[in-house]
């Protein structure tokens, strides 16, 4: 986060940062879930906490996103729930298709967020 920033205003920046999209802070839903994480990155080790929230997006905005930061060196995929609980990748957090798949079948009537755990990566990195 950036000072003076919430943990709203912060998503909103980076979805704007690493999508191009510009969504307002209402079309981030409360927070689903949370986790504490501690990952290597280019030989830095980081240790954060993490909320997850959902943004619906429109077909047209989902054309017109621009993944162009260096986080995306190795590409750009919209994935499906099918490919998500599928895919040998690797995929953050884990088992995100069932966690994801519970929160779309909630509806408008989102649960109290889960906490996902407090997870080393670097030990588990599958």
């Amino acid at each position: 986060m950036e000072d003076g920033e919430d943990y709203v205003r912060a998503a909103v920046r980076e979805v704007r940062e690493e999508t191009a999209l510009v969504l307002a802070a209402h079309r981030l839903s409360p927070v689903v879930w949370t986790r504490q994480a501690v990952f290597s990155v280019d030989g830095h080790r980081f240790d954060q906490y993490e909320e997850y929230r959902l943004a619906r997006v429109t077909a047209g905005e989902a054309r017109g996103v621009e993944v162009t930061t260096e986080e995306a060196r190795y590409g750009h995929h919209w994935w499906s729930l099918d490919e998500l609980a599928t895919t040998g990748q690797t995929v953050r957090p884990k088992r995100l298709a069932s966690h994801l798949s519970g929160v779309l079948a909630a509806g408008e009537s989102l649960p109290a967020p889960v906490h996902l755990g407090d997870v080393d990566e670097d030990a588990d990195p599958g």
